[in-house]
């Protein structure tokens, strides 16, 4: 499959949506939890926010996969989309009966308490997922590197991600790409990984 690599732009967004609906579990990704509205509003922000972005791999069917990544924590997203967050909640209330919610509530407050324009040279690749309609054979790492020469281009030296424990090709893709684990699978199964970027690029 013949691809290329490009940011994101708000047009791609219904697309991005449809895509991280297919490839996620609707009973366990909190972005899918707080419904498509949140969604769309969290894509919208990763393509036009100044501390995040999205790759995508495109060839002639169409997108068949994404790599979705902003500075600092997985939780910033949602601090700097609550009041959608909260409306998400509002209309999804059931989430609040999820076994994690309790500690990504309070994983969320404690994101929300820091200032908005703390410096830091941390990044959380927060989501890739790739078509499994499609053929997107050798598309994952194409789009890690991508991914982490952006980081690397922002001054982002420190990549992190959460990766479910029984997801093997997502650790495996982890692994090729230079991630190391820096802590077991926590109480909702996920893993974490790390990569310190050399400030000058290979």
């Amino acid at each position: 499959m013949n691809t290329s690599i490009r940011k994101a732009t708000p047009p791609d967004i219904p697309r991005l949506v449809e895509l991280h609906s297919s490839v996620f579990n609707t009973n366990t990704n909190y972005l899918l939890l707080l419904g498509r509205g949140f969604l769309r509003h969290y894509f919208q922000w990763c393509c036009t926010a100044s501390d995040a972005f999205v790759f995508v791999a495109e060839g002639e069917s169409g997108i068949a996969g994404y790599v979705a990544v902003n500075q600092g924590s997985y939780y910033r997203a949602f601090r700097a989309n609550w009041h959608h967050a909260l409306l998400g909640f509002l209309k999804h209330p059931t989430v609040i009966l999820h076994p994690s919610f309790g500690r990504r509530f309070r994983a969320l407050l404690r994101a929300r308490a820091e200032p908005a324009d703390k410096p830091t040279l941390r990044a959380c690749v927060s989501y890739i997922a790739l078509d499994p309609a499609m053929n997107v054979r050798g598309i994952g790492p194409v789009l890690m590197k991508a991914a982490l020469d952006e980081c690397r281009s922002r001054g982002w030296y420190e990549v992190v991600t959460a990766i479910h424990a029984s997801n093997v090709r997502a650790r495996s893709l982890g692994v090729i790409m230079g991630f190391e684990s820096y802590t077991e699978a926590d109480a909702d199964g996920l893993a974490s990984l790390r990569i310190n970027l050399d400030p000058k690029p290979q």
